[in-house]
């Protein structure tokens, strides 16, 4: 994160202090990635940035030397699970900090109830508002280190689809390829795999089907999207196939999603609006003749899976040079009961958007077991 980026984003919403609290902001901005802070909601990472003097980073005890290790910033201040409150911890240091009668941005959306209303006992004098916004628009635009980490993530786990498709075997269930998918991750240099969705036949209609023991039948179509954390970096891929020989109708449904696809990547201009772009996706569906439903086509990544900008209809922000958006139309044909689910990684550049998943956009339907 760039400390001067963040000091003059809170000047000009006139906070003195922000607070990062989720697991996304927290790793983003301090660079430490607590397995924990995700797992468990109570265990509260935090990280204080006044606006001038050292930021504090306030941890779990449990959590002191993984932190001390990985920290951008060597001000570490720890509390006592069960025997301490992360809260009483976070008072101290605003009033040491002179930010206690001060105007405080914090991730409100992320604190539990209880931890909200322990704030307001604790620093009644502190003004609190919801600073979730001041992180989003840091993380639209990715640093160069940011947009390498996201490009291999997404190649690899583009790669490694391939191959385990090239290992489908006739009898293999969902699961199996599953199987295979996710050890692809592992090996592929993930450090954990994030989500893994697969539906083949009816089961592909399901927006985000658990892979089951459904078997693969002749001219079943093959829906899939996976990532894995790459370096605390999400990777978000999706790909539909075929199994068994080609079957003409579905060959054309997938045909014309994929051209869309296309073209919607084309769109991804500097300058040119996010809802503009999803109108685009949505005529072209229309031209296409297929039925479009989806309430976004896209959306940025990054330490968290869904950052902004989203490309969705009432989202007037333009694209600009530093965003990376991953673009993802899906369509479901009631004739057969089939899903199409294509997603690559885009970046947005001054020459045009440049496709940073390694795929060669190709508008064919793979089949394997043919």
């Amino acid at each position: 994160m760039d400390l001067a980026r963040l000091r003059k984003a809170m000047a000009t919403g006139g906070l003195d202090t922000v607070i990062a609290v989720s697991p996304e902001n927290f790793y983003y901005a301090t660079g430490s990635y607590i397995i924990t802070q995700k797992s468990l909601r109570d265990r509260l990472a935090l990280a204080v940035f006044p606006g001038d003097g050292e930021p504090v980073v306030i941890v779990c005890g449990i959590e002191q030397s993984l932190t001390q290790g990985t920290s951008r910033y060597p001000d570490i201040r720890t509390y006592v699970e069960f025997a301490e409150s992360p809260i009483s911890v976070l008072r101290d240091v605003l009033r040491e900090k002179g930010a206690s009668h001060g105007r405080v941005g914090i991730e409100m959306g992320y604190l539990s109830w209880r931890y909200a209303e322990e704030l307001k006992r604790l620093c009644p004098e502190t003004k609190f508002q919801e600073c979730a916004g001041v992180f989003d628009n840091l993380r639209m635009y990715k640093l160069p280190h940011e947009v390498e980490r996201l490009e291999a993530g997404a190649r690899a786990t583009a790669r490694l689809i391939n191959d385990a498709m090239q290992l489908l075997r006739p009898g293999d269930t969902e699961r199996d390829l599953a199987v295979r998918l996710r050890h692809g991750l592992i090996d592929s240099g993930a450090d954990e795999i994030a989500f893994l969705v697969l539906g083949t036949g009816p089961r592909s209609s399901i927006t985000h089907p658990i892979p089951g023991d459904t078997r693969f039948q002749p001219g079943d179509v093959i829906k899939m999207d996976l990532g894995g954390l790459y370096g605390g970096y999400y990777s978000d891929v999706a790909r539909t196939f075929g199994f068994g020989k080609p079957h003409p109708r579905k060959q054309d449904r997938y045909r014309r999603l994929a051209e869309i696809h296309r073209s919607v990547i084309e769109r991804v201009q500097v300058g040119v609006r996010f809802c503009d772009i999803f109108d685009f996706c949505k005529t072209q569906f229309s031209e296409q003749g297929l039925q479009f439903h989806m309430p976004h086509i896209g959306h940025s990544l990054g330490t968290g899976l869904h950052e902004q900008p989203v490309v969705e209809s009432s989202n007037t922000h333009v694209v600009d040079e530093g965003m990376i958006i991953n673009i993802e139309p899906l369509f479901f044909d009631s004739e057969d009961g089939s899903g199409y689910h294509i997603e690559d990684l885009v970046q947005v550049t001054s020459k045009g958007p440049k496709v940073l998943t390694g795929s060669n956009l190709s508008v064919d339907m793979l089949w394997y077991c043919s």
